[in-house]
């Protein structure tokens, strides 16, 4: 097709050049000049050859009309081909640009392809990622419920020993009463008998039994089943060796009473506030029940040294204030925060938990936190940062303030984490500070 159409053009153009060759003036007035000589070399022969040349003159004029209309319609078919001419030049301009345009078309598709291919093999490999991290975390997981389990079964099967063992010891205790009281049945029928028969003084009388104690001193009894801790595995004998013996005008009291010293050392040392154990386990028969620590303020720091000590090295407001004030009420007591502590974070609801995981109870000021602290906690000091943070979308957004800060009041440089040739060299030069572009790390800007 596109032969044929070169063949009509170039065949067109020719006709064109042989039409504007026959209607060039130049050419016209040559043959007029010829026509005219001709027509007077003719006048010289005879009149009647005149006659003949005038009329031979009168046809050229048609002649030369005929000629004109001829360049008239070789002027119109010449435009008619120029006309042509830059029509299938247009097409065949237009036919490159739809071709360019293809082939760019067809290059941004290929590259589109490829660019999506490695964006879903990208995707498909942090899914890939993710989900084995997501297994391994699940496989952690469970191998931590596994240990934890193992570790409750553990403890179950120890409580269970430990209340087998008391169990045992309690079938013992009253298989032992239970022969006292048979003892005691026999005695006194030996003595009734012994009276009926006035005999009374002949019969044998064995000490007091177990059984003896507990018809009388019931209180100390029921304090001692309901938290006698240890004691209440230990018969009353074992530890009032005499009895019976007090004696009002030999004032003997303490000399006949228990000495915790049969069985036990002095457990929290040999100071003189500790050295006496009544004045904290003022009832032997309730040992673990300890008074109100207000009236034992003296001891605390005693036994709880290594307490006292933190605070006596990191002085916080906690060291100016007496133990019974937090721990009141109950011995073992622990308070929670908020009775006199306000929550200082708006973002978070905190509990005493919450609040320990940055300051220690007994050194409040030696704040310490974990890199996975969540940001709303830090928040609720550092106001300004935390809002900034939030307002301006950058990487250091999504980071926790204890990566950059992994110790509080610690200021990282941005070269620790950024190195120290990020742009080019030109530029560090002409502003060798990261703030005179970013200004500040929790609002970039440039």
């Amino acid at each position: 097709m596109e032969c044929e159409i070169v063949l009509i053009f170039f065949i067109k153009k020719q006709i064109k050049n042989v039409i504007h060759f026959l209607t060039c003036p130049l050419f016209l007035l040559v043959l007029l000049i010829l026509l005219v000589f001709n027509g007077c070399s003719l006048q010289g022969k005879n009149d009647d050859h005149l006659d003949g040349a005038a009329i031979t003159h009168n046809d050229a004029a048609p002649l030369v009309e005929q000629v004109t209309e001829v360049d008239s319609q070789g002027e119109k078919v010449l435009g008619d081909g120029e006309r042509l001419q830059n029509v299938q030049e247009g097409t065949s301009g237009a036919s490159v640009v739809e071709d360019d345009a293809k082939s760019k078309a067809d290059i941004l598709a290929a590259q589109a392809a490829v660019a999506k291919e490695a964006a879903v093999k990208e995707a498909k490999q942090k899914a890939e990622e993710a989900e084995k991290s997501r297994l391994e975390a699940k496989q952690k997981a469970e191998e931590a419920e596994k240990s934890r389990l193992e570790e409750e079964q553990k403890a179950e099967e120890a409580e269970k020993q430990r209340l087998e063992e008391e169990q045992k010891a309690e079938e013992a205790e009253k298989q032992r009463l239970e022969e006292e009281e048979k003892r005691r049945k026999i005695e006194e029928a030996k003595i009734r008998l012994a009276f009926k028969e006035k005999m009374i003084y002949q019969v044998d009388i064995e000490p007091l039994g177990l059984a003896d104690c507990i018809r009388c001193h019931i209180s100390q009894t029921g304090r001692l089943r309901e938290k006698g801790g240890k004691h209440k595995r230990v018969a009353c004998t074992d530890c009032h060796r005499q009895y019976h013996a007090y004696n009002p005008p030999k004032d003997n009291f303490s000399d006949i009473m228990p000495k915790c010293s049969f069985c036990h050392t002095l457990h929290h040392g040999e100071q003189e506030a500790v050295s006496t154990c009544l004045n904290c386990h003022f009832d032997p028969h309730q040992p673990r029940t300890v008074p109100d620590p207000a009236k034992i303020e003296g001891q605390c720091r005693i036994c709880h040294m290594p307490i006292g000590v933190l605070l006596d090295e990191k002085p916080s407001k906690h060291t100016e204030r007496k133990c019974s004030e937090c721990h009141s009420k109950k011995h073992g007591r622990k308070p929670e925060c908020s009775e006199c502590h306000q929550n200082h974070s708006p973002k978070l609801e905190l509990a005493t938990t919450d609040c320990m995981s940055c300051h220690p109870v007994h050194t409040p000021l030696e704040i310490n936190y974990p890199v996975t602290q969540v940001k709303e906690l830090c928040g609720g000091c550092h106001v300004q940062p935390y809002e900034d943070l939030q307002n301006t979308e950058t990487k250091h957004s999504s980071l926790t303030c204890a990566k950059c800060h992994p110790k509080h009041g610690y200021l990282p440089k941005c070269q620790d984490c950024h190195g120290d040739q990020v742009h080019h060299a030109g530029i560090h030069e002409k502003k060798p500070a990261c703030g005179d572009c970013h200004t500040i790390a929790h609002k970039l800007s440039l």
